[in-house]
């Protein structure tokens, strides 16, 4: 994988996405399950969709021994890692200025 063009927040799913990779890079579908779920817990809580159903198939890759379904989903991983990291930044940083009251 190419390195980002730009440098990532240390984020919960920045981490889980760099030990998703991590796992299925070395041959370990049960730890990309785990993770995988993980971030999928994480992303729904937060309303991130997408990322949450794409770490869905993930787990169930992982569950499934399925590293080149893993393996293939690893680019839309960390797209969808960046961009929801970078539309929770853009909407916490929108609400910083307002105060109530």
């Amino acid at each position: 994988m190419a390195a980002p063009s730009t440098p990532r927040e240390d984020t919960e799913s920045e981490r889980r996405r760099r030990s998703i990779e991590r796992a299925v890079l070395s041959g370990d579908p049960a730890a990309a399950c785990h993770e995988a779920h993980a971030l999928k817990g994480s992303a729904l809580t937060f309303g991130a969709a997408k990322l949450g159903a794409l770490a869905l198939e993930m787990e169930q890759a992982g569950r499934q021994g399925d590293l080149d379904c893993l393996t293939r989903h690893l680019p839309a991983l960390e797209r969808l890692t960046a961009e929801t990291q970078a539309a929770s930044s853009s909407l916490f940083s929108e609400g910083a200025g307002h105060r109530d009251g």
